[in-house]
Order: C-alpha cells, then structure tokens, then sequence
C-alpha cells in the first residue's frame, strides 16, 4: 500500500489494493502448502494427493509473491527517482 501513494498513474495506484490482496491469499497458500507437506511427511492417512496439493499452492503462491514484489521495485525506483527529481529542483 505505501508503494501505491508514489505511482502517478491512475492503473498503477489501482493496482496496489489487488496487489496487497494479493500478497494476503499467497500468504493462505503458504499455509495450505505447509499444511499439505507435514500430511506428507507424517503420513496423515492413506491420500496419495499431498504432493499434488502442495504444488498446486505453491506455483500460484510464487507467481503472487513475485508479482507483489515487482509492484513494490517499481514503487521504489518512482519514489527514488522522484525524491532525487525534487532535491535537484531545489537547487
């Protein structure tokens, strides 16, 4: 949420809420990843469907995480170059 104040386009700042959101439910695979690995690994019943389980959580977990942090790079590099833009006007 904070790299979404520096964006100056209307698509960026709307991109930050569904980018935060998005950040939240990868956290919820995560969870279900873990959960679906120790039912794995302690034998939780006779499932065969552990690690399928844990792979379908994880890549959309990975492809979130990744795309949380690129919108926050991004958000830095607007606020980095910005904050050198304002300190060589005042000059």
């Amino acid at each position: 949420m904070w790299a979404r104040r520096h964006f100056k386009s209307r698509l960026g700042s709307k991109a930050g809420l569904p980018v935060a959101i998005g950040a939240v439910v990868a956290g919820m695979f995560d969870i279900v990843e873990y959960l679906s690995m120790l039912g794995y690994l302690n034998g939780w019943g006779e499932w065969s469907g552990w690690i399928p389980l844990a792979t379908a959580m994880a890549i959309p977990k990975f492809l979130l995480v990744v795309i949380s942090v690129a919108y926050i790079l991004i958000g830095i590099g607007i606020w980095a170059f910005g904050s050198l833009a304002d300190r060589r006007r005042l000059r």
